[in-house]
């Protein structure tokens, strides 16, 4: 930290940060890239200008628009759009590739030439202090190599946040370390987890930085009076209420959820998201008579409340999607824990490593049959004495993923300040 601003708290004030994404959620009911949204809306309220570069989608089209105080959107449009449909609207972009990997890379230098575009003119308007890419590919390698950031690269304010589609991709790329290493070499490389930093540094990557996701932002300030009204005495075993916290596409585990659920006592289920599952997750919960509660995109205090009155949350995918990557380090589980909700999780990703031991976090095998998970639930459930029986524990478990953490993380990694950098 400079001796100018000791106070991380302050280190934003009056500065500029030029967010480049793949994703950005078109607007507060949209989950799509919601927690780049939600750390960009974060930096605002410290007092940052926060200019976000991203494609259009098909409820966002191109224009720019300011949808928070301190946050300006610039929509560029791409060959990904066509017929209304965005890049990321259902998946990303490793996920596009390869499911239609001639069509998608025919488009991909159109796609990439449009996103330079864009990042240049943004950069041309606002001479940003910071940079900031979200996803290795395309963002890091655009932060990394455009002539229109050699000023933030050479003051070192120039950062690149790994995720998990990424450093899976990367891996399975021919030249992969030469490509590591070039981007180690031009910009300051972020993992969302130590799971991910370690996998990138066999690569080559050096110095990866700790950049963990915040989340108590994203509950809002709503958070602890939501958990403080669902404490409440011990619920019966035909009332327990698990949740789910998802975008309904696949991988996230939603049908073993459903069928899981099927097995408890009270069958039912509270779904809190969107997307093109959502019908076929009906379907299977009334085959299953599962009384499934769907409550569609949620945010704020809605999500908090909703969160804090179940009992447990699900996330429950395979060791592998159908693309052959894990998730990381799930803001859904962040956002339960904080909200002092027990968690039962599959054993993927950062999540066995990412955590110490604790009753309100529970992991169980990816292999594991939908019975052996449902006697999980009624372990851990049926020894509740009252709806915040695993409050403190969870948030506990929660406290590092804090919002203010994780921009104190995104300070230091851009060299201790945000401040304006030295003219070309």
């Amino acid at each position: 930290m400079s001796a100018q601003s000791p106070d991380p708290r302050r280190a934003l004030r009056g500065q500029s940060l030029l967010w480049l994404t793949s994703t950005y959620p078109a607007d507060e009911a949209d989950g799509a890239g919601r927690f780049v949204a939600d750390l960009a809306q974060a930096c605002a309220r410290r007092g940052a200008r926060c200019v976000v570069v991203t494609p259009a989608r098909r409820s966002a089209p191109r224009s720019s628009i300011r949808i928070e105080t301190g946050v300006v959107v610039r929509r560029f449009a791409t060959p990904f759009a066509a017929g209304g449909r965005g890049l990321v609207d259902v998946e990303g972009l490793p996920q596009r590739i390869q499911r239609a990997p001639f069509i998608a890379l025919a488009l991909l230098p159109a796609y990439l030439a449009a996103f330079a575009a864009a990042a240049q003119a943004a950069e041309n308007d606002e001479r940003c202090d910071a940079v900031v890419a979200q996803w290795l590919v395309p963002s890091g390698v655009l932060a990394a190599s455009h002539p229109a950031f050699q000023r933030q690269r050479r003051a070192g304010r120039v950062v690149a946040v790994a995720h998990s589609s990424d450093v899976s991709a990367l891996e399975k790329l021919p030249a992969n370390r030469a490509l590591a290493r070039w981007l180690s070499a031009n910009v300051r490389v972020g993992a969302t987890s130590a799971w991910l930093a370690e996998r990138l540094t066999k690569l080559g990557v050096t110095n990866v930085a700790d950049l963990r996701l915040g989340c108590f932002d994203a509950l809002g300030g709503a958070a602890e009076a939501a958990v403080a009204d669902a404490g409440a005495p011990a619920t019966s075993p035909q009332s327990w209420t698990p949740v789910v916290l998802s975008r309904l596409v696949a991988g996230k585990g939603l049908e073993r959820a459903v069928a899981v659920a099927a097995r408890l006592p009270g069958r039912r289920l509270r779904v809190l998201g969107d997307g093109p599952l959502a019908a076929s997750l009906g379907g299977l919960a009334a085959g299953l008579k599962v009384d499934l509660q769907a409550h569609g995109m949620v945010t704020g205090a809605r999500k908090a409340a909703l969160l804090a009155d179940a009992d447990v949350l699900f996330f429950l995918p395979g060791r592998q999607d159908r693309w052959g990557q894990q998730d990381n380090l799930p803001v859904a589980v962040l956002e339960a824990l904080s909200a002092g909700v027990a968690v039962v999780a599959s054993a993927v990703g950062a999540l066995p490593t990412a955590f110490a031991p604790s009753d309100a976090l529970r992991l169980v095998d990816p292999d594991a049959s939908d019975g052996e998970i449902a006697a999980v639930v009624v372990d851990l459930l049926g020894a509740k004495t009252s709806r915040d029986h695993y409050s403190d524990g969870a948030r506990a478990l929660a406290a590092p993923f804090a919002m203010d953490a994780a921009i104190d993380r995104l300070i230091a990694a851009l060299g201790g300040t945000a401040a304006a950098t030295d003219a070309p």
